[in-house]
């Protein structure tokens, strides 16, 4: 048969004076060679590579050989897969790919990528020196998964995706026989090697403990999703073997003699079959039954039992906390109903209509591309389309009467922009009649003042003043209609004639300057104030017609 997969594990670093030494060894004899092969021993010998761990076990006579036939050999220090086990890549699907995980003697943790062969995750077992002697993992790579591990050293480390080493949870109380990370309630089973199955939440808690009646040998988890349980199955001393839905013994029988190794899972067309393997070499495959059902019965063997101690009452559960919590809150709705309800309908009505008054700001704001516009009698539907991949653009707009009789008169369109950073050709435009169902079409053409150097847009063009707004007004409103034009001149009229743009403005719009003259250093603000002063005694209504006059006069040097 050949291999379908080949991998062999990274070598690791081999220690310097150990390189030195072998360097020196083939041409050193008699007490120097002795003191150097002594200095080797200085190697803690689980960092030390095979070659050197056969020369200290050689005699002194067969060392001179020994150093001769390797001399030019390699030094490799080369660790030792000490478990296995595979995760789904991306679909919990039976066929699709999966992970190899590997678990080396040096605390390594490799995750393989089985159909591209290589590295694609790679982690320590712990924060401290520990050797990996089984691991069981739960989860999609692509998506989280988490790893359970139990060392020589009888400690249970957990590590999750994305960390550079796991974290330790619990000192078991013996030697691990067999450990299962269950996939849905995330809790950790151990089987030890002093006769106990004990149960471990991912923070390390001990949640139960049943006292087993052999030594245990191994044991594999059953996954039963047709059912809504996880079982483990435990092979103990003498061919026993039994299944536990947590603490509870549900099902147990006899193999002929004691089993070495089993695992349970898919074999051909059968989903549910348990293989094990017993210490003469028998194979023996079991299949569960499609209408099998798993029945609690007590354990003899339970260590509250053997202690004495008074048992549970019937129908007092162990309910899990997110359950409990759950009950809890669905027996107070059930109690406040009505409240409940109350407050939902407030709840909603408030929520539509905040939506109500938020649709009613985007229309009025002209942040969308279709917005109604009510000029007087008519309500308008306004359309707004842009084309081009710049600097010069076209706008188009659609406007249309969509009252069911009345016509709209005297109305104008006005583009807004920033004159910094758009040119807009004829931004002012007098509309004819419009009669219902009958849309006009407008085109404007825009373009964006650009950087000539580099053909970028200027720095200072930001989200806050890239707007452009379109206006549509009725011809009559002549004081609004002078303010929106004062914001599409192309140049910028003299700092004079702004004043007195400002003090029209303010006179029209407030009154008479009633405000706290600015301090003696703010130039800018002292002269504005200066200007609406001056104007006190003017009407707002004769302020009003002095302003459109004035912009009428500015428009024909800036527009």
């Amino acid at each position: 048969m050949k291999p379908y997969y080949k991998y062999t594990i990274p070598s690791m670093t081999v220690e310097p004076l150990e390189v030195d030494v072998w360097k020196k060894l083939p041409i050193e004899r008699g007490d120097a060679l002795d003191a150097l092969i002594d200095s080797l021993r200085s190697i803690v010998p689980a960092q030390m590579t095979l070659q050197t761990q056969e020369l200290l076990g050689l005699p002194e006579s067969e060392r001179g050989g020994y150093i001769k036939m390797n001399a030019e050999r390699k030094l490799e220090r080369l660790s030792i897969v000490t478990a296995m086990t595979t995760i789904k890549k991306a679909s919990t699907e039976p066929k699709a790919a999966s992970c190899l995980i590997l678990a080396t003697e040096s605390g390594e943790l490799l995750l393989l990528d089985t159909q591209a062969f290589v590295v694609i995750a790679q982690a320590k077992v712990g924060p401290f020196q520990g050797t990996p002697s089984m691991i069981s993992a739960s989860g999609q790579y692509d998506v989280d998964y988490r790893m359970v591990i139990a060392t020589r050293e009888g400690s249970l480390y957990l590590l999750r995706k994305g960390w550079l080493a796991g974290q330790h949870i619990v000192k078991l109380e013996a030697p691990a026989a067999g450990l299962s990370l269950l996939p849905i309630d995330q809790t950790i089973v151990v089987v030890c090697m002093n006769q106990s199955l004990v149960c471990y939440s991912k923070k390390g808690k001990k949640l139960w403990t049943v006292k087993l009646p052999q030594p245990a040998v191994c044991m594999t988890p059953v996954c039963l999703p047709h059912l809504g349980i996880n079982l483990v199955c435990v092979a103990l001393k003498g061919g026993l073997v039994q299944f536990y839905s947590q603490k509870k013994l549900v099902d147990q029988f006899y193999a002929p003699e004691s089993v070495s190794a089993l695992t349970f899972g898919r074999l051909g067309q059968e989903e549910h079959v348990l293989i094990l393997v017993t210490i003469d070499g028998s194979l023996i495959v079991k299949i569960l039954k499609r209408t099998a059902e798993f029945v609690t019965t007590e354990n003899i063997y339970d260590e509250k039992g053997m202690s004495g101690e008074a048992e549970e009452p019937p129908g007092n559960l162990q309910i899990p906390k997110k359950t409990k919590i759950f009950v809890e809150q669905t027996l107070r709705e059930k109690e406040h109903a009505a409240t409940i309800h109350n407050s939902f309908q407030s709840e909603l009505w408030r929520m539509r209509l905040t939506t109500a008054r938020a649709t009613v700001d985007v229309i009025n704001s002209a942040d969308s591309n279709m917005s109604t516009v009510d000029v007087g009698l008519a309500p308008l539907k306004l359309a707004a389309e842009v084309l081009g991949l710049g600097p010069v653009f076209k706008l188009f707009l659609v406007l249309e009467n969509i009252s069911t009789r009345k016509e709209a008169t005297g109305l104008n369109v006005l583009i807004q922009a920033d004159h910094r950073h758009y040119t807009v050709e004829r931004p002012y435009l007098r509309l004819p009649m419009l009669v219902p169902g009958a849309p006009i079409r407008l085109d404007f053409c825009v373009t964006v003042i650009v950087d000539q150097t580099d053909g970028l847009p200027p720095v200072d063009l930001t989200p806050e003043n890239s707007y452009i707004k379109v206006l549509v007004f009725k011809t009559g409103q002549k004081f609004n209609e002078a303010a929106e034009k004062v914001k599409t001149f192309t140049k910028r009229p003299s700092d004079t004639e702004l004043l007195e743009l400002y003090a029209l403005f303010k006179q029209a719009t407030v009154g008479d300057n009633d405000t706290e003259k600015p301090g003696m250093f703010d130039l800018k603000g002292k002269a504005k104030w200066q200007a609406w002063a001056d104007r006190k005694g003017t009407s707002k209504d004769a302020a009003m017609e002095a302003y459109v006059k004035f912009v009428d006069e500015l428009s024909a040097k800036y527009l």
